[in-house]
């Protein structure tokens, strides 16, 4: 067979194992904590109901305390582990609560197996003690898992808002610029504008300027007996303006 076929396969079977070993390894860290609970659980529970149907005689009612003091009592099992894990990763001082609940939830599970149903053979007894107690260290790990896992997303959650943080403070950076940058050539064109009408003005007065220079030629020329207050007069400015044209002619 082909090199690179045989490749091909080996990839394929080796990322198929690895996606299910995934998904195993996933399901049993999830299902882990609960499916403990169901060992010590039901020795607890049956021996309450044992206890209840000998007591009352009444069979639904047996079943319905013992199960429900199989919930309850692996539920508190659960919660005061997963609450040790947190609070000891926090450092805070409320973990005594869930120690507490933690010594009462083995102190409950087994005496309950030792005291309660003298029935129970000595061996059974002491693999539900066993139970109880591998219970509680399965709760215990399975807490600081959890917890591991919710500083670790709350560390990626800071981050990201971090990114997000120095994101827009680099956007804000850049419009600021942006508006600086505008108003600048807003400015320029402004002043360009300015300058250019100035020139404009200018340029206009020059050329009024030398059309009253041509008519004042052409009064010289036609009136040479003129005087100057005359002369001002037709062309319409001042007698120092009327001599500044008159040398200008006379250059």
């Amino acid at each position: 067979m082909d090199t690179s076929k045989m490749g091909m396969i080996y990839h394929f079977f080796d990322n198929s194992f690895q996606l299910v070993s995934k998904i195993l390894l996933s399901a049993i860290k999830r299902l882990a904590p609960y499916v403990t609970a169901i060992l010590p659980g039901s020795l607890f529970g049956y021996t309450i109901y044992e206890f209840f149907l000998g007591f009352t005689g009444l069979y639904w009612l047996s079943l319905i305390v013992g199960m429900s003091a199989f919930v309850v009592l692996e539920s508190a099992g659960i919660w005061s582990g997963h609450k040790i894990a947190e609070f000891y990763g926090d450092g805070t001082s409320r973990i005594r609560v869930p120690i507490i609940a933690f010594v009462l939830y083995l102190a409950i599970g087994i005496g309950t197996l030792w005291l309660l149903d003298g029935s129970v053979d000595l061996n059974v007894k002491l693999v539900g003690t066993s139970l109880f107690l591998l219970a509680a260290i399965v709760y215990t790990l399975f807490g600081f898992q959890a917890h591991q896992e919710r500083v670790e997303a709350k560390e990626k959650r800071e981050k990201r808002e971090q990114t997000v943080e120095i994101i827009q403070e680099e956007n804000r950076k850049f419009e600021m610029e942006q508006e600086a940058k505008d108003r600048d050539l807003e400015r320029l064109l402004k002043k360009k504008k300015e300058l250019a009408g100035i020139g404009n003005s200018v340029q206009s007065k020059q050329v009024v300027s030398q059309d009253k220079i041509d008519a004042l030629r052409l009064l010289l020329k036609d009136n040479p007996n003129m005087t100057k207050k005359e002369m001002a007069e037709t062309i319409g400015v001042s007698r120092p303006t009327l001599n500044k044209y008159l040398g200008m002619i006379n250059e």
